[in-house]
């Protein structure tokens, strides 16, 4: 399962992104390694592994950057399918 979070620098500086922690080793997290000027968009991508997995699935991934309100939380919940 892949998912993207948009956000926006709404900042007066560029956005950069130092480190981040997962709930479990089971998440993958893409975080850009360039500044992000103020105003532009931007992406943080989001793998998980379903392997090995049942039922509903709640991760956090906890990010760090230079922004007034770091580290930032960003949370996902996936109900995975046993297969058939």
């Amino acid at each position: 399962m892949d998912y993207s979070y948009h956000y926006t620098n709404t900042g007066d500086v560029p956005l950069i992104f130092y480190k981040y922690e997962t709930s479990c080793a089971c998440t993958v997290d893409d975080l850009p390694d360039v500044p992000i000027l103020p105003g532009e968009n931007g992406i943080v991508s989001v793998s998980f592994d379903t392997n090995g997995k049942i039922a509903y699935q709640d991760r956090e991934i906890t990010i760090y950057s230079n922004a007034l309100e770091s580290p930032h939380e960003i949370r996902f919940t996936v109900k995975v399918k046993t297969k058939k």
